[in-house]
């Protein structure tokens, strides 16, 4: 960070379309919290603004951390990307000792740090995925297309990480993991037989996980059909049926949603 305010030529290396599109949205996510929760806030706390300042602080901090990873060289990444693979599998690990890990609504995901914050380890996963992934098949180019030295060792990593979260569990994160995990194999050149063969042999997991799970299968029941039980389960869906209804794509204006 410090190095861009002494030389600013280095900011015409970046790429500001990309900058300007992260700002845009994380600007815009600070006021649609504030558009949301202005008067939960004002009511609960008799600060309408609560939210606001606490969201906006920690998009300054993200945006401060963003200025200075811009600094480091992508190939220190690349050379930690198996340390940080390692320590987000322990982490992630960590998480399913009680006593250690954070427990909320029968999930443990949390790492309990000081003066309360927590740290979620499923976040730097996705990352340590990603890392690893470009460094993996960046470096073994040649085989990206063979089954065993390439595409099962690369299962396996993914594997391991899927079967810690869903300990939590965490069927979201799983989800992600698995989708960014195939999308930069099929970028990588992995034959598409490989990828559709493993997507095929993972929809009846899948459905089980959803459908033999209750709290999960309501979900799904309520996204096709959130009348059947409107004060619960299909409450968030209708209300978000009747806000488009009455504000239309744009909404009602800054802080006039009725829901």
């Amino acid at each position: 960070m410090f190095e861009l305010l002494k030389n600013p030529r280095i900011l015409k290396e970046y790429n500001w379309q990309l900058i300007l599109i992260t700002m845009t949205l994380t600007c815009l996510g600070v006021v649609m919290v504030y558009s949301a929760s202005a008067i939960m806030a004002d009511k609960r706390y008799h600060d309408g603004f609560y939210f606001l300042k606490r969201q906006g602080g920690f998009a300054i901090i993200g945006v401060l951390l963003m200025l200075v990873t811009m600094q480091i060289d992508y190939h220190l990444w690349q050379r930690w990307s198996l340390r940080i693979l390692g320590i987000s599998l322990l982490l992630l690990l960590i998480v399913l000792i009680p006593g250690l890990g954070g427990s909320a609504g029968g999930s443990s995901r949390w790492i309990k740090l000081v003066a309360g914050f927590r740290f979620q380890p499923s976040e730097l996963a996705k990352i340590a995925l990603v890392f690893y992934l470009a460094f993996a098949l960046e470096r073994k180019q040649e085989k990206v297309k063979s089954l065993g030295p390439g595409f099962l060792s690369y299962m396996v990593v993914l594997l391991l990480l899927m079967a810690l979260l869903l300990g939590q569990p965490d069927l979201g994160s799983v989800v992600t993991l698995f989708l960014v995990a195939f999308i930069m194999l099929f970028v990588a050149g992995t034959r598409p037989a490989y990828i559709m063969s493993v997507i095929l042999l993972s929809l009846p997991a899948f459905y089980l996980l959803v459908m033999k799970v209750a709290y999960r299968k309501r979900r799904i029941m309520a996204f096709l059909d959130p009348w059947q039980d409107p004060q619960n389960s299909g409450f968030q869906i209708i209300q978000s049926l009747m806000a488009m209804g009455s504000g239309g794509v744009f909404g009602l204006g800054l802080g006039a949603g009725k829901q």
